[in-house]
């Protein structure tokens, strides 16, 4: 069995010009695999972690993961992660969609919709879950089954179960956040 560690072993002796060019060689694969992508193409299914699911939201996987982990790496050595409003968006929407779309994934015909209102950016949207996971933008005065409010970064790191997500949700409609609690084996 391979560890975590085993996996970045043979990168330990890196430079730090070597890395920066594999990222910017890893960069460029990914324009020259997307960068040309028409706006009919990016609503073509795709094969990501949650299932089969739009291009639109592969992409929106590998934006959160990346954002995740650029986290992962600023955070602890006391820098400031650049804040670009797209990104936490996209990466909040992709958090907030993750664990309804995997529990449709495994087959689940459960309906709920949960609402999320962000400041920081400023973001009010809502999820239908259902056997298909939709976002769309939140129709006036309408309230979701949950209600997600708060700072867009702290809803991302709540909802993807890096930092507690102080919100209250009422225990029948906890399953629209419990997808990724099962993938990543914790109780939602």
């Amino acid at each position: 069995m391979t560890t975590p560690g085993a996996l970045f072993d043979g990168r330990r002796t890196l430079s730090l010009d070597d890395v920066l060019d594999q990222y910017i060689e890893a960069f460029d694969g990914l324009d020259l695999a997307v960068g040309d992508v028409s706006d009919e193409a990016w609503s073509r299914p795709a094969e990501a972690p949650p299932g089969h699911i739009e291009l639109r939201g592969v992409a929106l996987h590998a934006l959160w993961d990346a954002w995740i982990h650029e986290r992962d790496i600023s955070i602890p050595l006391g820098l400031t992660q650049p804040a670009e409003d797209d990104e936490i968006e996209a990466c909040l929407v992709y958090a907030a969609a993750i664990s309804p779309a995997l529990v449709a994934a495994a087959g689940s015909t459960r309906r709920g919709i949960l609402g999320v209102t962000a400041e920081d950016p400023q973001s009010s949207f809502v999820v239908e879950a259902s056997p298909t996971v939709t976002v769309r933008q939140r129709h006036d005065d309408e309230i979701g089954d949950v209600e997600l409010r708060g700072d867009a970064v702290e809803l991302v790191e709540g909802l993807t179960f890096r930092a507690p997500l102080e919100q209250s949700v009422p225990q029948e409609h906890r399953w629209l956040l419990g997808g990724l609690a099962e993938v990543f084996d914790l109780a939602p």
